[in-house]
């Protein structure tokens, strides 16, 4: 039987799906099955906020982010920050998900704790 796949092989898979260009929500759509966690999401993180997704397809965008990404492992909150700003511009209805809830939630505890210091 084939091992499974490393945690490098499935972020490789996920940032192959953002270089997809138009065929991204189907892809990502296809892939999700496939897709866990990442050990280092911010490559994952940077390359989909350079790209045009969030913006165009934001529900696919939000969730190859949250099959992909652990919120306790995101250490650029920046980044994320910037990313749900920009698929909630896209799609308002997306701040009512649970994943985007999540990713939320997270980024505004990071932006406390960073305040609290």
């Amino acid at each position: 039987m084939p091992e499974r796949p490393s945690a490098i092989a499935w972020k490789n898979l996920a940032l192959a799906s953002i270089a997809t260009g138009e065929a991204f929500p189907e892809v990502a759509r296809d892939l999700r099955s496939m897709l866990v966690p990442v050990d280092h999401p911010a490559v994952l993180i940077h390359s989909l906020a350079n790209s045009s997704h969030p913006d165009i397809h934001p529900h696919e965008s939000l969730e190859l982010l949250s099959y992909t990404i652990s919120p306790d492992q995101v250490i650029d909150f920046p980044g994320l920050r910037i990313l749900l700003d920009r698929l909630r511009g896209a799609d308002v209805r997306l701040a009512n998900e649970t994943d985007f809830k999540v990713f939320e939630t997270a980024v505004r505890r990071f932006e406390a704790a960073r305040a609290a210091r």
